[in-house]
């Protein structure tokens, strides 16, 4: 998870010839946000309830170094692709995990849905950050791509 910090800092660093500084704190947070939902979500398998359940024990971190040292989790990893050019930003970002259903998800932020006041900001977030959102059929890889404006 501290690695998810650091490397949506490096990655951000990068575009800031091509955006404002609100910009590019916005995508280096989207970045952070995706990268830890494939941690936890993808790879972890962490489900909503038992994430809300540790949050509300004050035990999370422990229950997350646990699930990392699970023999069935320990060796999956998380892969980041990108294009940064004068036209376009893209971000490939694919976990070992099951997938999820993102249809659903997506379709349940457009009713009163307070749970999500709790989780899944950081998708919403993305959503409204990037040009484009789209998960594969499967829900384990993301492509998100913003337009660059020529300056």
């Amino acid at each position: 998870i501290a690695h998810a910090e650091i490397l949506s800092q490096k990655l951000s660093e990068r575009i800031t010839r091509y955006f404002n500084t609100s910009t590019v704190n916005t995508v280096r947070i989207c970045i952070r946000e995706i990268l830890i939902n494939a941690i936890e979500h993808g790879n972890l398998e962490i489900s909503f309830h038992e994430k809300t359940d540790a949050i509300e024990n004050n035990d999370y971190m422990e229950f997350l170094l646990a699930r990392q040292k699970d023999l069935k989790y320990a060796g999956r990893s998380v892969k980041i692709d990108y294009l940064i050019n004068k036209k376009i930003l893209m971000f490939r970002i694919t976990d070992d995990g099951p997938g999820f259903d993102h249809k659903k998800f997506f379709a349940q932020t457009t009713t009163s849905n307070t749970s999500m006041l709790e989780h899944g900001r950081g998708l919403i977030m993305t959503r409204n950050a990037f040009d484009t959102v789209v998960f594969n059929d499967k829900g384990n890889q993301v492509i998100l791509t913003k337009h660059i404006a020529h300056v």
